[in-house]
């Protein structure tokens, strides 16, 4: 591989490469094993192109501004990660490999409603079709894309277990860690609404990350046992994980999510809603808990719960973490890039 690689060159377009998001970690776990190979990898990215930093202006300034550093250049392979990247990956040349991460149209119904989804799924008709190879990372969206006349290629998120700490952070007796974006979609108002009530009010949540809500959210729960930390480096955050009894996350939506693997690979017990990738993840009672969204109430009694019959809990972890190391583990999904790369 290393002969073969010496001379192919690789463009990484991702709106982010850093950072606590799944897809930042995906995307920069994917060329630091590439060029741990040999590849020369050029890299496009939010931090290192002008984005006009406004909510709803990011991704579509960081698919214009990008143009220009790549228009017509000639790689071996172009790798864009979301769907916003289908455009500059197109004025460039090369073999056009688009990773999508989630269900691009309905990320956008949920976020800016009905007339913008019919915007997003004529652009997915549009450009996608332009593509060479598209890979999806969970197996909801590769059943919407089939649908709708393409041939997608299933390749997971995945973790490296490497980076996975051997002792953890701990703050508090009992503690209940969120990391994700302060966003609608990611159900953390209700995941505080739990917090809220009388049956959780000894139990501490240490809310990890930023977003859109953070500011609102943080004036309006001032709880005791509430505490917001706001963006941390990764390993520092994978700290907070290994050290908490339970990982919750109460999307409203979602892919395949890299929080859920990292607890997963931390052997800390998750509850998470049934919602997308979630259910492909977890097995409700055999390496998790899967509750419905927008419930606070049987938020707070499934995390009340958790703590009243942890062993049990810790059983479930057990599980998860075996297919974690199984299924999702990078030494496996790398293999998978390789062979689209035609490798």
């Amino acid at each position: 591989m290393k002969w073969c690689s010496e001379f192919m060159k690789i463009l990484m377009i991702s709106p982010k490469t850093e950072g606590i998001g799944g897809v930042a970690q995906h995307v920069s776990t994917l060329i630091g094993k590439l060029r741990e190979q040999g590849f020369t990898i050029k890299v496009v990215s939010s931090e290192n192109t002008f984005i006009i930093n406004k909510s709803g202006f990011r991704n579509p300034s960081f698919a214009l501004f990008s143009i220009p550093k790549i228009f017509l250049r000639k790689y071996d392979i172009v790798h864009g990660h979301e769907a916003i990247t289908a455009i500059p990956m197109l004025t460039t040349r090369g073999k056009h490999i688009l990773t999508i991460h989630g269900i691009f149209s309905k990320s956008i119904e949920y976020i800016h409603g009905k007339f913008w989804n019919k915007v997003a799924k004529f652009y997915e008709k549009r450009f996608f079709k332009h593509i060479d190879t598209i890979t999806v990372v969970s197996k909801s969206s590769y059943e919407y894309y089939k649908s709708i006349g393409y041939n997608p290629i299933y390749i997971p998120n995945a973790i490296d277990l490497n980076i996975i700490p051997k002792n953890g952070i701990r703050e508090h007796p009992r503690q209940v860690v969120f990391i994700g974006r302060i966003s609608k979609e990611k159900g953390i108002d209700i995941l505080l609404q739990a917090f809220t009530k009388d049956i959780l009010k000894n139990i501490d949540l240490i809310a990890i990350g930023n977003g859109p809500l953070r500011n609102n959210l943080e004036k309006r729960y001032t709880s005791k046992n509430i505490h917001f930390k706001g963006f941390l480096p990764r390993k520092i955050a994978l700290k907070y994980l290994k050290g908490s009894d339970l990982f919750v996350l109460p999307s409203r939506i979602e892919g395949l999510s890299t929080s859920i693997l990292e607890a997963m690979a931390c052997k800390t017990p998750i509850i998470a809603t049934n919602v997308g990738g979630n259910s492909e993840l977890i097995r409700n009672g055999e390496n998790g808990i899967l509750i419905k969204p927008e419930d606070p109430d049987t938020l707070a009694f499934t995390i009340r719960n958790a703590f009243d019959n942890y062993s049990y809990m810790e059983r479930l972890a057990e599980t998860a973490y075996k297919d974690v190391c199984n299924k999702y583990n990078w030494n496996i999904v790398f293999k998978k890039y390789l062979e689209v790369y035609g490798l």
